[in-house]
């Protein structure tokens, strides 16, 4: 009696454990690793002989194993042996890991494998924005629905920057294009939105004194460096002031540093600091 040395094997994690041909017929046992078998998984394993019919299995060694038996002369060591099954394996399962920097990701499912259908949005935290898109980077080469080649998709950003959004298919990509694709980062990083700088008036009442340090244009985040300089036979007996309205109507009163000898008197104001907008008005 000889062993078939022609087998072909495509079901999963199996091994053949025992082959036999002679005169008589032949026969095949196979076991798949920490699996018994019950009468209900027989109909979805196949031998094919020859390239013919498959014949169906039988429970051997308590269920332990499967044993396939075909009758006949004409069979020999060499006689092709296919076997094969019917059912679906699990989907491959990926590792995914985020980096949410001022930022949020949600619709990342619990568990993602190469048949997930990837449905993705991306939030700033309050007062941050996406200057530069969230991406999803895949440890190997991939192709996109498009039949692209890629590593890296990114996500499309809302025109307010506020959001962004992705959506990808893995059923229709080729997760093993160069390499087998086990992994991906999925990266969203969101920036302080800057403040926005708004210009605002500014109007000089002068008696008998002059204003230098004043720039030629004066924001509401503007930092003034101010000084006051009497005229000839003029001193400051009341310090210079600037004086305004914030957007709530309260009114802003800044004085000036008057010097000993009150012919001089300065200011630093950092405009940052009081609610003013386009339609505020500052007076020195």
């Amino acid at each position: 009696m000889a062993t078939l040395d022609n087998i072909t094997n495509n079901i999963a994690n199996s091994t053949v454990t025992y082959t036999a041909v002679d005169s008589s017929g032949l026969a095949i046992v196979l076991q798949i690793s920490g699996k018994t078998f019950t009468n209900s998984d027989l109909p979805h394993y196949f031998c094919r002989v020859n390239n013919g019919t498959a014949f169906n299995p039988s429970l051997w060694q308590s269920g332990a194993s499967i044993r396939w038996t075909k009758s006949g002369s004409g069979y020999n060591s060499n006689t092709p042996i296919l076997l094969y099954d019917d059912l679906t394996p699990p989907a491959r399962t990926l590792t995914v890991s985020t980096t949410e920097t001022n930022a949020t990701i949600s619709g990342l499912p619990q568990s993602v494998d190469v048949e997930t259908n990837l449905q993705l949005t991306a939030t700033a935290a309050n007062g941050y924005e996406f200057n530069a898109a969230p991406y999803i980077e895949f440890d190997e080469t991939i192709l996109d629905g498009n039949g692209n080649p890629i590593t890296r998709l990114n996500f499309t950003v809302s025109n307010d920057k506020l959001t962004a959004s992705v959506s990808i298919n893995l059923a229709e990509c080729n997760l093993d294009y160069i390499n087998q694709c086990t992994a991906l980062n999925i990266v969203a990083v969101a920036a302080e939105i800057a403040p926005i700088q708004t210009e605002i008036d500014l109007e000089t009442s002068l008696q008998n004194a002059t204003i230098s340090g004043i720039p030629q244009t004066v924001y509401t985040d503007t930092v003034l460096n101010l000084t006051a300089t009497a005229n000839t036979d003029y001193e400051f007996n009341t310090a210079p002031y600037i004086y305004g309205l914030d957007t709530n109507g309260n009114p802003i009163s800044l004085p000036f540093t008057v010097a000993a000898n009150k012919l001089t008197a300065t200011i630093t104001a950092d405009l940052s600091l009081y609610s003013l907008n386009s339609l505020s008005v500052l007076t020195v």
